[in-house]
């Protein structure tokens, strides 16, 4: 059985310091960013959640799942300190529909040199 990775999470860790963690556990197949008090998860191609910094709610953002997919969502929960969630649970939360986040993902990306998938601090 293959023991799951945890990424360790300083206090004084900045958002890009978390996104480089991210990157370099997930071999550059999931990463982390902020927009507008919102922590995005980011599994390959895809953004799949986020976190609300106002009350540290987890939002599922893709109605899909993976197994690769669901270490990355189980990971992002444990390094922000929120109860991992599996699959089952997963399944039973409602898919939100955010207006225009792949827009401001697009247009944060592209106003910060960044590839889609890939940070600029690898």
């Amino acid at each position: 059985m293959a023991l799951q990775k945890y990424i360790r999470i300083d206090s004084t860790d900045t958002i890009d310091d978390i996104a480089c963690k991210f990157e370099k556990e997930f071999y550059k197949k999931a990463t982390v960013f902020k927009i507008d008090k919102k922590i995005f998860l980011q599994s390959y191609d895809t953004i799949v959640a986020y976190i609300d910094e106002k009350d540290s709610s987890f939002h599922r953002l893709w109605d899909d799942w993976s197994s690769t997919t669901g270490r990355h969502i189980f990971t992002f929960c444990y390094a922000f300190h929120l109860k991992p969630i599996c699959k089952k649970q997963w399944d039973k939360m409602k898919v939100e529909k955010v207006s225009g986040v792949y827009e401001k993902v697009l247009n944060f990306k592209t106003s910060n040199n960044l590839f889609l998938g890939y940070n600029k601090y690898i």
